[in-house]
């Protein structure tokens, strides 16, 4: 896989699937949203690609946003949940002691066990479903307007 790497004027993160299949990231500095959204990206396709482990080389992330913390909070919560093991590493410890304030989906309790996430055609149908009310109102709306 192809590295992805975001540079912008508070941080650099990157994202790599080696050809060991251990999905490489490097959080520096503070990621705006643009990077972000690159990584999460990076990290969503390598894990399609089923990586024997996940290592985040954190030594130079200053502060976790939320997309940081989100980030790494799935990316424990997919270990927890039979995934590859997570390692991060020079996680400076206010900043781990942050994260372990958060617990992953997994450790929230039963009543957060219980909510599956939805499949693509489910969420298609509901979207489709959507559409279809929207345009019926719309129509009845233009009924309205040309009766009266």
């Amino acid at each position: 896989m192809q590295g992805v790497k975001a540079d912008a004027p508070h941080g650099t993160w990157h994202a790599k699937l080696d050809e060991d299949r251990t999905l490489e990231l490097e959080l520096r500095g503070r990621p705006d949203p643009e990077e972000a959204a690159s990584v999460w990206r990076a990290v969503l396709a390598a894990q399609r690609r089923r990586p024997r482990s996940v290592v985040v080389d954190a030594a130079g992330l200053e502060s976790l946003d939320a997309s940081t913390l989100a980030l790494l909070l799935e990316l424990r919560r997919n270990e927890l949940s039979g995934g590859p093991p997570l390692e991060i590493r020079g996680l400076a410890s206010e900043l781990r002691e942050e994260l372990e304030r958060h617990p992953p989906p997994a450790e929230l309790g039963p009543e957060a066990a219980a909510v599956r996430p939805r499949r693509a055609v489910e969420r298609l149908g509901r979207v489709a479903a959507g559409v279809v009310r929207e345009a019926r109102a719309q129509v009845a709306f233009a009924g309205e307007l040309a009766a009266g």
